[in-house]
């Protein structure tokens, strides 16, 4: 199967888990996929074993350029959560843009900062970057001070957008 664009939204009301897996298999399915975008608001369905899901399922998409995770509010993402994300996105090479929405996600620390961190940068070719972390009342001052040291590698970034706000 050949597609340019694979994009999956949902939200707390008409999500399930069972929407969320046929999604993922579908993906493993369009190896040429060149954007992936995926908006899915306060839903229990989005937590650290649905990222990591993504994560094994972005394994062999050697196309994907862009990848956009619009996952406000969603409790249940923990560090261990971006951990698994990281994995992933570490393993395309080809990416040049990045769009993680993580506001309210409030078990995310300072670790998974870091831990996506270690993963980005490894993108030696992305060109551009919008992190959302607004409300993660656990990420100080040392996570973005590793999300810095991580993104300064990055020779070929163009953009970048970075929001902690409380």
């Amino acid at each position: 199967m050949d597609a340019t664009l694979l994009k999956f939204t949902g939200d707390e009301e008409n999500t399930s888990g069972k929407a969320l897996k046929m999604f993922l298999k579908t993906m493993k399915s369009l190896k040429k996929a060149r954007k992936i975008e995926i908006k899915c608001q306060r839903s229990n369905f989005i937590n650290n074993g649905f990222l990591s899901a993504l994560s094994e399922n972005l394994k062999g998409l050697e196309s994907l350029q862009s990848i956009s995770l619009d996952l406000n509010n969603c409790g249940e993402i923990s560090d261990e959560g971006l951990k698994n994300l990281g994995e992933g996105l570490k393993r395309v090479n080809s990416l040049r843009s990045i769009y993680l929405n993580f506001r309210f996600c409030w078990n995310i620390s300072d670790d998974g900062v870091n831990n996506l961190s270690e993963a980005l940068k490894r993108l030696v070719f992305l060109q551009s970057i919008n992190l959302d972390f607004r409300f993660c009342n656990q990420i100080t001052d040392k996570g973005v001070i590793y999300l810095s040291e991580g993104l300064k590698r990055l020779n070929h970034l163009q953009s970048m957008n970075l929001n902690f706000q409380e």
